[in-house]
């Protein structure tokens, strides 16, 4: 593999990370939208819950107090007329024994005592029909009291539920903020491997002296980026002993590469899988941190 090949394989490699990099994030952030606009919707059908729950109830209240309206109206109408029987009766009596002072007198004392109970029948409806009142009154301050009960929990529960929302946007813009920070990490690792690529190239002409006593910082320095995972995953490589004298360290390691491109690819899959999750962990653990934040604010807004 000459170095255009591997340059065309390099760029190829970048180009199929980025990619896979920008379709997870996609998914991701579809994935969060669909979860905002699921929780809207589940705000506005409790809402429409509660306000249909409340109008059956005052409604219900409603029927009652008419009912007992009604009810203590029909009651009324009953006394009233068994007392216009009852005084109907009276004067019919009355009128058979008007020749009579007798009867007379019988018929005023009678009469007394018609005006007596009318009175007590009076009396009674009148007490009743208080009570009536008084009972209907105390309903409607319940219902009211009820009624507002209701509305203060549907408002604290919609307080709750914004401050959840805004809790999972604040999250989202996070993310997104995480994201564009993962992507600006990734562009400066690539644009840092480019510079240790030139670098490398503009200092592989050395004395023959400083060849032979390279160190492991030095050959990771002389070879590709691309070979440095392979370096780092063989700590103990030395030169062969059919190569001692003939070639440097950085030769012999090169060569052992070219002989093994498999070792070489699985090497860098490695390096470049462990770099992918280091981030994902870090972003990981700042989205916790924020959505921790986010519930607290949350939690020390909301009123109960």
């Amino acid at each position: 593999m000459n170095a255009t090949e591997i340059r065309a394989w390099k760029k190829e490699t970048r180009k199929a990370r980025r990619e896979e990099l920008e379709r997870k994030y996609r998914a991701d952030l579809t994935k969060l939208d669909e979860e905002l606009a699921k929780q809207k919707s589940e705000c506005g059908q409790e809402y429409a819950q509660i306000s249909e729950r409340l109008t059956a109830a005052l409604e219900r209240e409603k029927e009652k107090a008419r009912e007992m309206r009604e009810a203590a109206t029909e009651r009324r109408r009953i006394a009233l007329e068994r007392d216009k029987a009852a005084r109907a009766k009276k004067r019919a009596q009355c009128a058979l024994t008007a020749a009579s002072v007798k009867d007379r007198e019988a018929r005023r004392a009678e009469r007394a005592e018609c005006a007596a109970e009318y009175e007590h029948v009076v009396e009674r409806l009148t007490a009743a029909l208080q009570r009536e009142k008084e009972k209907a009154r105390e309903m409607r301050e319940a219902a009211t009291e009820r009624r507002r009960i209701a509305l203060e929990l549907h408002r604290a529960g919609k307080a709750k539920k914004r401050a959840q929302c805004a809790a999972e946007a604040a999250h989202i813009r996070e993310k997104r903020k995480a994201r564009t920070a993962y992507r600006k990490d990734v562009r400066a690792i690539e644009a840092d491997l480019t510079r240790r690529e030139k670098s490398t190239r503009a200092e592989h002409k050395r004395s023959q002296k400083e060849v032979k006593s390279e160190t492991r910082e030095e050959v990771e320095g002389n070879i590709d980026p691309d070979l440095v995972p392979l370096w780092r995953s063989l700590p103990r490589f030395k030169i062969p002993k059919r190569a001692r004298g003939r070639a440097t360290l950085t030769e012999a390691f090169l060569q052992y590469a070219e002989a093994h491109p498999d070792e070489a690819a699985r090497a860098r899959e490695k390096m470049a899988a462990a770099e992918v999750r280091r981030l994902q962990r870090e972003e990981l653990e700042h989205a916790r941190a924020q959505r921790r934040r986010a519930a607290a604010e949350a939690s020390a807004g909301v009123p109960f």
